[in-house]
């Protein structure tokens, strides 16, 4: 057992010295009163019983340093007020202060990784939930695609008709005026050129015709899931990588 103690001396007003030790408080004021050059002598006000006397005497030194005299052991407060504002702050620290930080700072430990544990359980549900939707999105989706894919194989087909009608249009209006060899190389131009023009512009109209079904689909599936959208997850997702919190920054 260790003890925290108040010592006060009558010949030296609203000054009280503050400090621990492991021995009897009284054997220490007599030690402080041995000195002949020290007017008077130090009495015990007032001390506790304390398990970590050193963890308890810097916890007060730190709450009460407005009134510490030059970061000695004293202080200057009126004996009454010393033993009042002391005895309230061991009642905050407990007597065993060292001890009590220790098991608060395991306590914030466990408490953290629990929320860690909990914040990457979220992430991984996130993540299969997302993998659920796209995966009920692409099957739904997927007939549409097939058209799409179709449409594409029957556009690249008109448009090489197209460029084939293009070849015979521009050879036949140019060989009647520059002669055959011009109109080779330039029917054959326009034709190269009018290719991918026209695949470009069916294979457009091909996928805006079915945009708008798929989007449909989509958001079919996003609102029987009970989400927004997936980038919405996706963004929930970042949140909770980066913020450690599943909402907007």
């Amino acid at each position: 057992m260790e003890y925290i103690y108040l010592l006060f001396n009558e010949h030296i007003p609203n000054l009280v010295k503050f400090g621990f030790s492991t021995r009897n408080p009284r054997d220490r004021a007599a030690e402080l009163s041995a000195p002949t050059g020290v007017p008077g002598r130090w009495d015990v006000l007032h001390y506790w019983e304390v398990e970590d006397g050193r963890g308890v005497e810097q916890a007060v030194f730190q709450s009460l340093s407005e009134f510490r005299l030059s970061n000695q052991e004293f202080f200057r407060l009126a004996p009454e007020e010393a033993v009042r504002l002391i005895s309230e702050r061991i009642r905050q620290i407990g007597t065993n202060p060292t001890e009590k930080a220790k098991i608060e700072a395991e306590k914030r430990r466990q408490t953290e990784s629990l929320e860690e544990r909990r914040r990457f359980a979220r992430i991984r549900e996130l993540e299969q939930m997302i993998e659920n939707v796209g995966g009920e999105i692409a099957r739904r989706q997927q007939s549409i695609r097939n058209n799409i894919e179709s449409g594409e194989k029957t556009g690249m087909a008109i448009a090489f008709v197209g460029a084939l009608v293009v070849l015979a249009a521009s050879f036949s209006s140019i060989n009647s005026e520059k002669g055959f060899m011009p109109a080779a190389i330039c029917s054959a131009f326009f034709a190269i050129v009018s290719f991918p023009i026209l695949y470009i512009l069916i294979l457009g109209f091909e996928k805006s015709k079915h945009h708008e079904k798929l989007e449909a689909i989509e958001k079919q599936v996003c609102a029987e899931m009970g989400i927004a959208s997936i980038h919405d997850l996706e963004r929930r997702i970042s949140n909770l990588r980066y913020y450690h919190k599943e909402c907007d920054y």
